[in-house]
């Protein structure tokens, strides 16, 4: 009955019944299915001591409600997907549920052979035996040695079908062992086989007269009957899916190299710290240039960036996740439109650096403004009459104070056509040294009023104050300026 015993063995990995008392066992007893017909006992007990079909087992009988299970026969049926929110194995193997399940792998189990559950959603492939073996209910390759009887023999030594021998006996004389076939009583003479002729390269072999025969070893990694035929030096490569790899190379086993392939979606191979898994790689504040608040990691999860120093707000100044200022939260120190007579030129220093061009100038310039005003500061060049170092029309603005160590940021809108022209930055000593500079350069633009870059700079030991300095350096063109703001960066 030893069919029947199975039976209620795989059924118990599903259902516990009271005929067989046991308790539901976890993920690696759940449902099993077999090596392709290698192993004996997977049919059913027919009721007389025989074993019937094997007849699959369905969801229902599996208590499997999703994904796919082993059906006791050799094959897998599908369960199913699990309603929205929730995954296959999130409640026990082949179970929805919402808890999080990491499928097994045949090395995980420790599975040699046949078709266990990776005791989440799916069946895994764990490969045939080789070498005579079968595959047991354990998913272990093992070899079930046979007897004289079983093997019809009457005399001598002979292999039991596994690696050992079997010993049946002396022929009653005047018989000999062999004269009536190999391992058979007769009278005729017998004539040993050798392994050389049986094209046996490794492992035993009865010569047929009584006598096991030593056909050598083999190299490794293979093995005798390794690669599925008896008798000969050979090796199985391993699969990744028996090894659980996902990615990258790994030895298969013979001395070559197996390829995974590539990770997908983003991840990376290795990446969470298991060698030839996929994993996702979070990224971090500072590389996607954030500061505050919270952002996607872009593995599911989410990070945070931080907060900002009062009176900064984190996307205060427009840009997401990142600590600004606006007006209103901090204010700027200095303030020119250039709307009134006042501000400009008083305090003002314009000059050139071309002596020769007399037609240059920086003055007010009426023209609509980006803040509704009227007026601008124009700047603007004819020919570079002769060769002189930095040639262009500049505009330097009164002394600001300023303190070393204080980061200031600066803004304009300019009106350029694509001269090239600069806002600069020069930080200046007690004795008006300049001892730091900082610039950027107008955004081009099709002579609409536009923001340019603001410049940011940090004022270095000793600075007691700063100008900030305009400079159309193309020649024969003009550049508008206007909404000139200097910010102390919080």
């Amino acid at each position: 009955m030893k069919a029947s015993l199975h039976w209620c063995a795989v059924t118990l990995a599903v259902a516990p019944i009271a005929s067989c008392a046991a308790p539901q066992p976890d993920v690696d007893a759940l449902p099993v299915a077999h090596d392709g017909g290698t192993w004996t006992d997977a049919g059913q007990d027919a009721g007389d001591g025989s074993v019937g079909p094997c007849s699959p087992m369905t969801c229902s009988a599996l208590g499997a409600h999703c994904g796919s299970a082993p059906d006791g026969c050799g094959g897998k049926v599908d369960c199913g997907p699990c309603p929205q929110g929730q995954t296959c194995g999130g409640g026990g193997p082949n179970v929805c549920g919402t808890a999080p399940c990491s499928p097994k792998s045949c090395s995980n189990l420790g599975a040699q052979c046949g078709y266990p559950s990776d005791g989440c959603s799916s069946v895994l492939s764990c490969g045939t035996c080789v070498g005579g073996q079968s595959c047991n209910p354990q998913f272990q390759c093992t070899c079930v040695t046979k007897t004289c009887a079983q093997l019809g023999l009457e005399c001598g030594t002979a292999s039991d079908g596994c690696s050992g021998t079997v010993h049946c006996g002396e022929c009653a004389s005047p018989l000999v062992c062999g004269g009536g076939g190999p391992n058979k009583c007769g009278q005729a003479a017998c004539v040993p086989k050798t392994c050389a002729g049986e094209g046996i390269s490794c492992g035993s072999l009865s010569d047929g007269c009584g006598t096991m025969l030593d056909c050598g070893t083999c190299t490794s990694p293979k093995t005798c009957g390794g690669g599925g035929v008896s008798g000969q030096c050979g090796c199985t490569p391993t699969t990744c899916q028996i090894q659980g790899k996902e990615c990258g190379m790994i030895p298969d086993g013979c001395g070559g190299t197996l390829d995974c392939g590539t990770c997908t979606g983003g991840k990376q191979c290795g990446a969470g710290g298991l060698p030839n898994q996929c994993a996702c790689v979070p990224t971090t504040c500072s590389a996607q240039g954030f500061n505050c608040g919270t952002i996607p990691d872009g593995c599911g999860t989410t990070l945070d960036c931080g907060s900002c120093t009062a009176p900064k707000l984190c996307g205060g100044s427009g840009k997401p996740n990142v600590c600004g200022c606006n007006p209103v939260a901090c204010p700027p120190f200095y303030d020119n439109g250039f709307e009134l007579d006042s501000d400009f030129p008083a305090g003002w220093i314009v000059w050139h650096n071309c002596a020769a061009d007399s037609d240059w100038f920086v003055q007010r310039d009426p023209y609509p403004a980006p803040n509704g005003g009227s007026w601008g500061l124009r700047l603007h060049t004819t020919a570079f009459q002769t060769p002189c170092d930095w040639p262009g029309a500049y505009a330097a603005s009164p002394p600001l104070p300023a303190q070393p160590g204080k980061t200031y940021r600066i803004e304009t809108w300019s009106r350029n056509g694509g001269a090239l022209g600069v806002t600069a930055i020069l930080f200046r000593n007690a004795s008006s040294t300049e001892i730091g500079y900082g610039e950027v350069f107008w955004t081009t633009d099709a002579w609409e009023y536009g923001a340019d870059a603001p410049l940011v700079a940090t004022a270095p030991p000793g600075t007691v104050d700063f100008v900030v300095r305009f400079g159309l350096q193309a020649a024969s063109t003009y550049t508008d300026l206007d909404l000139l703001k200097v910010y102390l960066e919080p």
